[in-house]
């Protein structure tokens, strides 16, 4: 029975030999050419990019499920991937996150705003400013 297990993103990597082995072993489990690739950016960082969609997957393999976790603290500020298996898609955030997280939620807030009214513009501010001031 197929899983239809899919990944897709990318990361900005400082290299290290833990570094290269993870992606070594993530090549070795996604087989094909054009599912990983990886750019080297200079001597100490390369951009790692997944692009896998296997419609026939039955087992996936074990080392997929931890490369994110293995990449992570070589993360050069944040990465997402988006990962589907068994019809359920999630998103998994690597590196320093908060940031972009925050701004994730800045620009949708921004684009909000422009709906509010008058009225909520300033409820809007108070909440901010309360919160800023360290209250919820």
């Amino acid at each position: 029975m197929s899983c239809d297990y899919k990944i897709l993103g990318e990361a900005t990597l400082i290299r290290s030999p833990e570094v290269d082995e993870a992606i070594q072993s993530l090549r070795h489990d996604i087989l094909g050419e054009d599912y990983v690739e990886l750019q080297a950016i200079d001597d100490l960082t390369v951009r790692l990019r997944v692009d896998y969609d296997d419609v026939n997957t039955v087992n996936t393999p074990d080392h997929v499920a931890g490369v994110l976790d293995s990449i992570g603290s070589a993360v050069v500020g944040s990465a997402a991937f988006e990962i589907t298996t068994g019809g359920e898609t999630w998103t998994e955030w690597i590196g320093d996150v908060r940031e972009d997280k925050s701004l994730a939620a800045l620009r949708a807030i921004e684009d909000l705003m422009k709906e509010l009214t008058p009225g909520h513009v300033t409820r809007a501010i108070q909440f901010l400013t309360k919160r800023q001031d360290g209250g919820r």
